[in-house]
């Protein structure tokens, strides 16, 4: 009876770490549609994805986002160096975009000023006091931080050049601390592909757990 009390207590604590573990382990998303409500999109219609070819980032993952594209269910996706951009009834700019800001974060140093002489007065012949304290405190100095902010954003733009029009504009994010997290941008664009809705604009956020061998330690 001992041993299995013991072992319930060692599951519920495994259980209680890798929750607390598990909430830590998690990349901040975003999910940003715009679709032009009248098009009707073609799963058989040739598609070209298209991308700055000095854009190493985006080059390397080209492949990835051809891939999940056809996973949708568009089977004639090519990139444009399997396919001539003028032959093709669909083209999608594809980008991958990491934007890296100073953000000042400041923090304020206080001292608390005793104030001796109390409120008082004169009522029917006695002396009254207020007893509120009085003492209070005021900034007398701070110390400024600058904390680095990173976000990242794949953005796919859709055109038909047919119609010469977009009909389609997609950003998908992930913001704040991404613990170096190896799969960052091949988790990003699947995860912004499958959420694609072909009839409505969309936005909202959401959050993606990473492995928990990931290590995310506190800053």
């Amino acid at each position: 009876m001992i041993k299995k009390h013991r072992l319930a207590f060692l599951g519920l604590i495994v259980g209680v770490f890798f929750f607390f573990n598990a909430c830590q382990h998690r990349l901040h998303m975003g999910y940003y549609s715009e679709v032009t409500g009248d098009y009707l999109f073609n799963y058989n219609s040739t598609i070209v994805v298209a991308y700055d070819r000095s854009d190493a980032m985006t080059s390397y993952y080209i492949n990835v986002i051809v891939y999940e594209l056809q996973k949708l269910g568009f089977y004639n996706v090519f990139t444009q160096a399997e396919f001539p951009l003028d032959k093709a009834k669909n083209v999608i700019y594809a980008r991958i975009v990491r934007n890296i800001s100073a953000v000042p974060f400041y923090q304020y140093n206080y001292q608390l000023i005793d104030q001796v002489n109390k409120p008082c007065y004169f009522l029917g012949g006695q002396f009254y006091c207020s007893q509120t304290p009085t003492d209070y405190y005021a900034i007398n100095g701070f110390s400024e931080q600058i904390l680095m902010s990173a976000n990242s954003h794949f953005i796919l733009d859709w055109y038909d050049v047919v119609l010469q029009k977009r009909v389609l504009y997609v950003d998908g994010s992930v913001s704040g601390r991404t613990c170096g997290y190896q799969m960052l941008y091949r988790d990003l664009i699947k995860s912004t592909i499958k959420r694609i809705d072909f009839n409505r604009p969309e936005r909202y956020y959401y959050n993606l757990r990473l492995p928990l061998y990931q290590p995310c330690y506190r800053q």
